[in-house]
């Protein structure tokens, strides 16, 4: 999508501005091509960690969207930026201590009848239920680390869990999470 918007790999002259402008017009019109077909839901994930030229270039799309034509959903932790006063916020917080619990035993294959250890106990405590921090606490156990940064185990590091996620989804959403990600360098 975006090599056609852009003509191809040719080297990309003009502002920041132009680029923005570029970008968040073709995704302008593959969001408009799709909410033609029906109602559409846009949902983005952790919008917390958007750098300030993704966040420009996402309120942009926002701004050229018709009204009505998508339900934006963002899921974000506490963040420094407030969004328009027309945006509803709805506060998440994390999972609770059981949920959390069945979530770690889940990504670990643990039955409710197997004890887990202290130090994967405390693990989970500081994740403050976020599910994230969750698979990652599992993964650093499932690759032998203990999940205390005080048991002197390798950190748990939820980028790696992200990866080691998206590598089990089909190879087209791959694909796409690929060409998503080459939005950051052409926004900045």
């Amino acid at each position: 999508l975006l090599r056609d918007a852009y003509g191809g790999a040719r080297p990309l002259s003009g502002s920041v501005r132009d680029h923005r402008r570029h970008v968040a017009t073709a995704l302008v019109e593959v969001i408009n091509a799709i909410a033609c077909e029906g109602p559409l839901v846009v949902g983005i994930d952790d919008t917390h960690w958007l750098d300030s030229a993704s966040r420009a270039l996402l309120q942009e799309v926002i701004e050229l969207v018709p009204n009505g034509a998508v339900l934006w959903v963002f899921a974000e932790r506490r963040s420094p930026y407030r969004w328009p006063s027309s945006f509803t916020s709805i506060p998440v917080g994390g999972l609770t201590p059981a949920d959390s619990e069945d979530l770690l035993r889940r990504s670990l294959g643990a039955g409710s009848d197997t004890d887990l250890p202290s130090s994967v106990r405390r693990a989970l405590e500081a994740t403050g239920g976020n599910p994230l921090w969750i698979r990652s606490v599992a993964l650093g156990v499932q690759r032998g680390g203990s999940p205390d940064a005080s048991g002197g185990g390798p950190a748990l590091d939820p980028a790696e869990t992200l990866v080691e996620e998206a590598r089990r989804l089909p190879t087209d959403v791959q694909d796409l999470l690929r060409y998503v990600a080459l939005l950051g360098p052409l926004a900045k």
